[in-house]
């Protein structure tokens, strides 16, 4: 069974390569382990021991290709559709408010020589993608390393994805939990 840890704000991998002081047989030892069999300094009591879900609410295991999903996973126990409105999801959608004033995302064309800011957010002095000439597609393929989830890359009703990009295997730009509960400085979200 598939299985994340989650400790009271943080997730642990079964290794950590920050240590460095282990022989070769401590190291093969350590990537033995399971998650959950090494500490990870923290005192804090495990919060979540469960197995993780795909897309289509099946559980998939260590050695399954499909990518978890968090609304499957996470949503079965927290209300998904809720924290997808929270602050740092919410941007792309058009019905909620401005909020405060944070950094826009920095787009360029090398092309025509120009560099602009761009917000779903109706912030003064920033662009939106689609007066960009964006499709949500377009933002995703760009910013999506840097997006929390949700948005435009959950939300997309763009038909212009490229097949070349491989979406039907990552799947939906979901809410990234693991963006905050995570302890581990390797997680690529990408």
């Amino acid at each position: 069974m598939g299985v994340v840890l989650l400790y009271a704000g943080s997730f642990m991998f079964a290794a950590d390569e920050s240590v460095s002081e282990e022989t070769e047989s401590e190291v093969d030892e350590i990537l033995l382990k399971q998650i959950g069999d090494i500490d990870d300094g923290s005192r804090a009591k495990t919060v979540h021991h469960f197995p993780l879900y795909d897309d289509q609410d099946f559980e998939i295991f260590p050695d399954s290709i499909e990518p978890f999903s968090t609304r499957q996973t996470c949503g079965k126990c927290h209300d998904y559709d809720t924290i997808s409105q929270g602050w740092h999801f919410n941007a792309g959608l058009m019905d909620k408010p401005a909020g405060r004033r944070a950094q826009p995302w920095l787009y360029w064309d090398a092309a025509i020589g120009v560099q602009f800011p761009l917000s779903y957010r109706k912030w003064e002095g920033v662009f939106s993608p689609s007066e960009a000439g964006l499709t949500q597609w377009d933002f995703v393929r760009i910013f999506g390393r840097q997006l929390p989830g949700g948005m435009a890359g959950e939300k997309m009703v763009s038909n212009k994805i490229d097949p070349g990009d491989k979406w039907e295997l990552s799947g939906m730009l979901e809410v990234n939990c693991l963006a905050c509960h995570n302890v581990s400085y390797r997680q690529d979200q990408s």
